[in-house]
């Protein structure tokens, strides 16, 4: 049980250091430009928009969830959604606690995640290579 547990809060801790650095990279990364065309790709509709405030407040899909609740919002998403498309605001700054919860939430539902660079989800964020 306790290796389970670990195992768990392990992933999840990979998952926000991954999250975190890939939103402050795109945060700090130059527009994109039509060459570029996956930091410009939108959210399809299809997608699940989840986004975390400064503040840790949480949408889905421009609705205000209760973080402990969003698991089961997603679950209860109809159609099932074909992604999740995640932003968070001010992402160089020190992460809410519902960012870990929400990542939590998002990592449950199995889908591919995409990482956007702003509020509207209509930059997908790309990672900058090096």
């Amino acid at each position: 049980m306790k290796s389970k547990r670990l195992n768990s809060i392990w992933s999840v801790t990979v998952a926000l250091v991954v999250c975190s650095a890939w939103t402050a990279a795109a945060a700090a990364a130059p527009p994109a430009t039509t060459a570029d065309a996956a930091s410009t790709k939108p959210c399809p509709k299809s997608g699940a928009k989840v986004l975390v405030t400064a503040m840790g407040i949480v949408t889905l899909n421009g609705k205000v969830v209760p973080v402990d609740s969003l698991t089961s919002a997603l679950s209860a998403l109809a159609p099932r959604p074909t992604e999740v498309c995640y932003f968070r605001e001010k992402p160089k700054g020190e992460a809410p606690a519902a960012v870990k919860i929400a990542v939590n939430a998002i990592i449950s539902t199995h889908l591919p995640i995409s990482f956007y660079s702003d509020s509207s989800f209509a930059h997908r964020a790309a990672m900058p290579i090096h």
